[in-house]
């Protein structure tokens, strides 16, 4: 067959606009086809052989079999390049493929089936819908395999005709032996069909290593000639002229320098109170057992038991769940490591996984040569890896490397030596059989590589432990006389490397194996630019590239994984962190490819914060820890819901409905992210020398094996200062700078002075001394987040950002407007964002509330939460990304009544209120506004009842509505001031109307949902309102139902439930309209056969055009311009071509007016003002009658009698607008408040010292009642006789007591959490009596709680006011702190910086240093009690910030230490019982305290 220069095109290759010249000859003995991306694939797509390009642009031959598994040839390390011509064969001879580029060999051989078939050979173009862009100049088919002797007469044909250069086809016979060597050290991935190699050198070197070569053919030295590389970087290369053969080696310098630091051991730090505690905590005490459950229900255990007893069927799905059990008992063993082993927590869980190990420890002495991967075994008995023919789907090597992990730590924190031995007879065997060198027997070690990655790290992990101790090794091989052990742990090590080096190299694979870019096997790692395939594979591998890169320090690893990493981070990476966005293989797609419906698989997350965390260590650079940072709190967090016991697999941003599963037939997430925060101890620090370096700030304390010990404090991630601690010995802190805080700044304090850092790879170099504290402040607000440019999905869009923390609009808490995965609602760009913490609300969060707009244009108001919390409140749509302008459209939103003869998604439009279906619901797109949902019966009549139902026990207050004509509306029942909470209603009443309709007036919960409403006649059990004509003022998602027909939307479309015709939509346009035109936008390009009609009353109809339309490119709208005269509209169609559903975009009907809808007429009645409510000021006049003047005083009670007077002239005026009877309310609730009882005890006259503030003033006392413990009557001031002098710092009044006289009765504390028997219980009441502090409440004092700085500062302004005025007149501003701020800057009591504070800054908790500091201020005359030397306090120095100040304060009595040393702690917060404490002694000298300090 020739088929001479025939155009066809293809959309998948690295250059798609260009032209690609592809000359081929291919021979086989089965039929072929050129088809797109898949070049040769048969119809069926099975037992059929395919030739094509693959994604990332190499040449591929191979087959698929019945079971999806890919065989393939594939040319390695050469990627087609544009404007190129290449001569392609390919060959199937039996069992045996080959495929030849230009003459190199991609071989695979094996179980390749000898299929014959007669599918249908397309060329260019097939089933599918890539094809190829570029030139097939010639096909030659053979019906025979061809020796090597005519292949290579075929080839040489094509290469003269088209002018190509060649390798000369070598013979299978020809055995031929070649070796590379760079500086005497084999390049051990070699293979002779892979031309180019690369090897990367440390950083700064100049000079290129010697490159040395051998070649052998059939026994016989062949010459080979090489060129050195004249430099760094530069291209050594080797040519076998014999062959026609050449290879390079290419060398480069790593642009980075390594830093090599260490990681801590999970021992070494501790986790302190706070978010993160929390979390791990839970993870432990409620996750772990539940993930044990899950795994135990999937049958992880009985396939364990099933080869004990030699089963050979029967196996429980999946194949890799012995990995998922052995995964979460490696993360058992980190949480048990740390965990209180005496605990019965511990106890239980130890028992729990010891009964798992004693299972698998039996079924691996079952097993005569160690290979334990029970599905395998069970299922394929005999055969391992590759040679199962689908190791894809087998997972043998994955469940390995699951063991080998969950083996070293469980030992480590158990010491437990059975699972232990388990792993090294399967790590034993491996190494034995599979990798570089030779088997015991000489032959050939196997090529296998594992198809799912994680073996490589884990193996390298079981390789450190044996590898530091030999005495463990001994141990281990003797443990089981059964089966002695020879343990080399240098194998494993040499076994990693292959793992490693050896993806794309195809050599002595069994069955020729190739999982191709799917498992990242396509090209050798060093050729890899980015992340592609199964997106959990990938960053596994890389895991494993990045750990054995830094264990054998092995640039050319780090470069490598680097660059993919970085490929990652910059173009597939969501804002969440989330990676992997084809749902198709799970993969990673194109660069920048991130639909916000993406697939976004947790556990490759998790596998994406791995590599980020060794690569910190490599490199010492935030930008890895930034990302690992990403991932704890939104791409890995995001998957567990709060109570710890609800997943989610996938995560993508934009979701129309996001719930948590407890169940489920794959639960791979909840063991990876347990092994992902088992860890969390080793992602804060890491170090090296003398440096400690901060990776995330995460409360906790480390003790370092250099001396250093750093205490962390910090109330990330809605508080943005960490205080540091460091103790031990000197060391040099390396803050990271967030890329969050990079804007808005961070500041260093150390020992309470302000630090002026330098920066080195993105970290806050700040020196310290043992006992130096450091407060590191990064500023927190609400920010907005754009995605890069070149991101299409999110162009225009936002997200929004609070630290470290990726938000989330939830429909549970916002009307949204919403289409598929998008919302139709805009953020403008101008509208503020405001951050609150909400401590009741998702187990306490920051939200962000901002105000929006809907599609209408109108105001929204948006409430942002946290991704991560999303879906912990049922089932609810949550959006991560929102546009920033509402997208302008050509046409309008109609509010028509409307009904479809199917729907396929029906969402939550008006029709899912009358389909009869009780689980789809209607829901309002903004129930801050009066919202209505109607029906139209079709014809008036009579009915007997109607009943709705809501989508949660609330007090909904709504009414129900009916009318004969949709014009004038009665009222059916009427439940606006409904106050029972109930989901369910039904309302009976015979009226005669045709219109049906609800009217929801407000909302207890924000949104408004109705699974159902449903008319009946009277006595009748037939639903009159199903799959009516209906419609609503807005709904949240029209799905594809009919009303997306007239959204004016074009990004939302009608689609019937099929592929079945006829298909229609019936609209109501509310009156009849004088019609124009209609403007249709269909689905996508096909002849489109429809119909419209029209009609004035629904029941006699015209025609109004009957066509078929040839739609020839998407998008293309089709104008009908015709005028008729109609209220109903029925668009039908009724044929497509190619099996096409009726489906359309939009239908715009124009008319010469715009006609007034139903929806339109109720949304009128609803702006009708409402009569006025005098109810509230009757019922408060009507409370007069029941007071007697004889028991309050004259003044109060004429005062109250001029309210009532008031009252009543507003009740009995018929024209009183609502905002005067509001304000007659307002006026007799204030008289009411103000009535001041007459008390009939003995009254006495106390006075009150601090009231007399110079010579010159008086007062006459307070008048109290000693039985009421109540004042009458204030005491009056007599004024001075003149006007003072501006007073400056008070000196302390000469009172010795309180200063409310002592005849005072003593009034009982209202705090319920300050005891008697409390240390402080003295010091909170005399500060609470002397009106010094308050409680946080009314009876809660929460004396554990620490001070913040705003809160100091208000408590230092009123003590100099009251010791100023004898009373506090301040009261709170905007923000509530800034009065006092401001009052004590003016009176000197503070610094003027603090005015510049920030709210961050403000409410921070204080230090005991700062306390005393701001205190001091509040007076300056103390009294010296005590005798203190300098430097005596054994933490403060006289010379220190504030350190004069301390001294002052012990001198004076006032603090005392907290030990006999009278240690103080100066960096250290405060506690509010403290805070009394100190207040009291400050105010009252009498309860200072004598102490002894020299």
């Amino acid at each position: 067959m020739d088929f001479s220069n025939m155009e066809v095109t293809i959309d998948h290759i690295a250059d798609a606009g260009a032209k690609i010249k592809a000359y081929a000859t291919v021979t086989f003995d089965g039929m072929f086809k050129v088809h797109g991306v898949r070049l040769a694939e048969s119809k069926q797509g099975l037992n059929s052989w395919y030739y094509n390009i693959s994604g990332d642009s190499y040449f591929n031959f191979g087959y698929k079999t019945t079971d999806n598994a890919y065989h393939d040839c594939r040319t390695d390390g050469n990627k087609l390049k544009s404007s190129t011509n290449y001569i392609l064969i390919g060959e199937k001879d039996g069992e045996n493929a080959r495929l030849y580029v230009n003459g190199i060999l991609s071989k695979m051989s094996g179980s390749a089936d000898n299929v014959m078939n007669n599918d249908a050979v397309y060329v260019g173009a097939g089933t599918r819908s890539e094809s190829l862009k570029g030139e097939i100049c010639e096909i030659i088919a053979h019906d025979k395999a061809l020796s090597a002797e005519e292949l290579a007469q075929a080839q040489t044909y094509l290469a003269q005709k088209y002018q190509i250069q060649t390798t000369q086809i070598i013979d299978d016979e020809m055995v031929v032996e070649l070796a590379l060597y760079v500086d005497g050290e084999q390049i051990r991935e070699f293979s002779s069909n892979c031309t180019n190699y690369r090897r990367v050198l440390e950083s700064g070197t100049t000079a290129a290593p010697e490159v040395t070569a051998t070649a052998v053919v059939n026994g016989e030295n062949v010459a080979v000639q090489v060129t050195q590389a004249r430099g760094v970087p530069g291209t050594a290369t080797v040519s076998v002229p014999s062959l026609n053969k050449t290879y390079t080696v290419s060398f480069s310098a790593m642009e980075k320098e390594l830093a090599n630091l260490k990681e801590l051991e999970l021992t070494d730090v501790t986790l302190l109170n706070g978010f993160w505690k929390n979390n791990y905590d839970t993870y432990y005490q409620k996750t772990l057992e539940l993930t044990f459950d899950l795994l135990v229900r999937q049958g992880a255990i009985d396939n364990y038991e099933k080869v004990i007893a030699g089963a050979t069927s029967g196996a429980r799905q999946h194949p890799w769940n012995d990995g998922l059990l052995l995964e979460t008992i490696r993360a058992a063993g980190d949480f048990m490591l740390v965990a209180d082993k005496n605990s019965e927590q511990y106890k239980s869980l130890q028992e729990r996984i010891d009964g798992y190990v004693d299972v698998i420890y039996r079924a691996s002495l079952s097993s005569e040569n160690g290979y334990l991967s029970t599905f395998t075994m069970i299922q394929t008995p005999g055969k391992y890896f590759d040679a199962t023919g689908n190791a894809r789907w087998y997972h043998d090597a994955y469940n390995f490397g699951c063991m080998a992990e969950a083996a070293v730590h469980y030992y480590e924190a158990t010491g437990d030596l059975k699972l232990l031995y388990a792993a090294c007879r399967f790590a034993t065997f491996i190494s034995d059989n599979y990798g570089y060198g030779t088997k015991a027997d000489g032959s050939k070690k196997i090529n296998m590589v594992p198809s799912h990655a994680l073996p490589e790290e884990a193996l390298l992990t079981l390789y450190k432990l044996l590898e530091e101790n030999p005495a463990l090794v001994s141990r281990l091989n003797t443990l089981d006389s059964k089966y002695t052990l020879d343990i080399r742990p240098e194998n494993y090590a040499d076994l990693v490397k292959f793992w490693v080096e050896n993806h794309g190299n195809y050599d002595n694979r069994v069955n020729g194996a190739n999982y191709g870019d799917y498992a990242q096997d396509s090209q050798y790692y060093f050729d890899q630019e980015r992340g592609t395939g199964h997106a959990v594979r990938a960053n596994l591998y890389y895991t494993g590239i990045a750990a054995a890169g830094l264990e054998f320090q092995d640039y050319t690893y780090l470069d490598s994984v680097d660059r993919i990493w970085t490929n990652i981070a910059e173009k597939q990476m969501y804002v969440t962190g989330a990676v992997g966005a084809i749902g198709a293989d799970e993969a990673y797609g194109a660069d920048y490819e991130l639909p916000n419906d993406g697939y976004a698989e947790t556990c490759a997350a998790a596998a994406y914060g791995f590599v980020s965390q060794y690569l910190q260590r490599a490199f010492g650079e935030s930008t890895y820890a930034d990302v690992l940072e990403t991932e704890l709190y939104n791409g890995v967090l995001g998957s567990i819901g709060l109570e710890g016991t609800s997943f989610t697999y996938q995560n993508p941003l934009n979701t129309g409905s996001t719930s948590r599963w407890t169940e489920h037939g794959c639960p791979c997430c909840p063991p990876m992210l347990l092994k992902f925060y088992a860890q969390l101890q080793k992602y804060i620090y890491t170090y090296n020398d003398n440096a400690v370096y901060v990776n995330q700030f995460i409360s906790s304390e480390a003790v370092l094996d250099n001396g250093v010990t750093i205490r962390q404090e910090t109330n990330m991630p809605w508080e943005g200062t960490a205080t540091f601690t460091v103790s031990g010995k000197a060391a040099t802190l390396y803050l990271r700078v967030p890329s969050w805080a990079e804007g808005a700044g961070v500041s260093v304090q150390v020992n309470g002075e302000t630090y002026s850092y330098a920066m080195k790879d993105g970290y806050a170099v700040v020196p310290v001394n043992a006992g130096d504290t450091v407060r590191y402040t990064m500023e927190l607000q609400a920010r907005r987040v754009y995605a890069d440019s070149n991101v299409e999905a999110d162009k225009g869009k936002v997200s929004l950002a609070y630290g470290p923390v990726v938000y989330c609009l939830e429909t549970v808490d916002n009307a949204l407007e919403t289409a598929d995965s998008e919302i139709l609602c805009a953020l403008p760009k101008d509208a503020e964002l405001r951050a609150s913490y909400e401590k009741n609300l998702l187990g306490g969060v920051v939200v962000i509330s901002t105000n929006g707009q809907n599609s209408a244009g109108e105001t929204l108001s948006l409430k942002a939460v946290p991704y991560y919390t999303r879906g912990n409140r049922g089932a609810s749509g949550a959006y991560v990304w929102i546009g920033e302008e509402i997208e302008a459209s050509p046409i309008r939103c109609k509010n028509y009544l409307a009904t479809a003869t199917s729907t396929s998604h029906i969402e939550n439009s008006p029709s899912a209120a009358f389909d009869g279906n009780g689980t789809t619901k209607w829901t309002a797109s903004n129930a801050s506004d009066v919202q209505y949902l109607a029906v139209d019966l079709g014809q008036a009549q009579d009915i007997g009842k109607v009943t709705l139902a809501f989508d949660s026990d609330q007090a909904w207050h709504f009414n129900v509505l009916y009318s004969l004509d949709g014009i004038t509306w009665e009222t059916y029942t009427d439940l606006s001031g409904n106050t029972t909470p109930q989901a369910d209603y039904s309302f009976e009443n015979t009226v005669n109307a045709r219109y049906v309709a609800a009217e929801f007036i407000d909302t207890p919960v924000g949104y408004v949902s109705i699974y159902e409403m449903q008319v009946f006649a009277p006595n009748s059990e037939t639903n009159l309102a199903l799959n009516k004509l209906c419609g609503a003022s807005g709904c949240m998602n029209n799905g594809k139902s009919a009303f997306a027909l007239f959204d004016g939307q074009t990004k939302t479309r009608y689609c019937p439930n099929g592929e079945s015709k006829p298909q229609s939509v019936t609209m109501d346009l509310g009156e009849t309209a004088q019609i124009t035109a209609m403007d249709i936008l269909f689905e996508k390009p096909t002849n489109w056969t429809y119909n419209i009609q029209v009609s004035e009353d629904g029941v006699n109809w015209t025609e109004y055009v009957n066509e078929t339309f040839q739609m020839t490119e998407d998008g293309t709208w089709h104008t009908v311009s015709k005028t008729a005269s109609g209220r109903y509209v029925k668009f039908e169609i009724t044929g497509t071509t190619g099996g096409v559903w009726g489906s359309a975009w939009e239908l715009d009907i124009k008319t010469t007016n715009q006609p007034q809808t139903v929806i339109d007429r109720l949304k009128l009645r609803g702006t009708q003002p409402a009569a006025p409510d005098k109810s509230a000021l009757q019922a408060a006049y009507n409370k007069g009658s029941e007071k007697v003047e004889a028991n309050y005083t004259a003044e109060s009670w004429n005062a109250y009698q001029k309210a009532l007077e008031n009252a009543k002239r507003v009740l009995d005026d018929a024209d009183a607008t609502q905002a005067q009877i509001d304000a007659a309310k307002e006026a007799l609730d204030a008289a009411e408040q103000g009535l001041a009882a007459i008390c009939q005890h003995v009254h006495t006259e106390l006075r009150n010292a601090s009231e007399v503030t110079t010579e010159k003033e008086g007062y006459t006392g307070d008048l109290w009642c000693l039985d009421c413990n109540t004042m009458i009557q204030k005491g009056t001031v007599i004024p001075k006789l003149e006007k003072p002098e501006k007073p400056g710092k008070p000196s302390r009044p000469s009172h010795s007591g309180s200063i409310i006289s002592p005849n005072k009765p003593a009034a009982s504390l209202p705090f319920t959490d300050v005891a008697v028997s409390d240390w402080y219980y003295a010091s909170v009441r005399s500060a609470w009596e002397n009106r010094l502090i308050d409680g946080v409440t009314e009876t809660k004092y929460a004396p554990d709680q620490t001070l913040t700085v705003a809160q100091a500062v208000k408590l230092a302004a009123a003590l100099h006011q009251l010791e100023m005025n004898g009373k506090v007149a301040l009261s709170n501003g905007s923000p509530w702190y800034s009065t006092y701020v401001t009052y004590a800057v003016n009176n000197d009591i503070i610094e003027k910086e603090y005015l510049s504070y920030t709210a961050e800054q403000m409410n921070a908790p204080i230090s005991r240093a700062e306390f005393v500091h701001i205190f001091y201020g509040a007076t300056n005359s103390y009294k010296v009690l005590n005798q203190v030397a300098d430097n005596a306090v054994p933490d403060v120095k006289t010379t220190d910030r504030y350190g004069s100040e301390i001294y002052t304060f012990y001198r004076a009595g006032i603090l005392t230490g907290s030990d006999e040393n009278g240690t103080f702690h100066p960096t250290s917060s405060i506690k509010r019982s403290e805070v009394a404490t100190i207040l009291t002694r400050m105010y009252d000298a009498s309860q200072r305290q004598i102490i002894s300090l020299s």
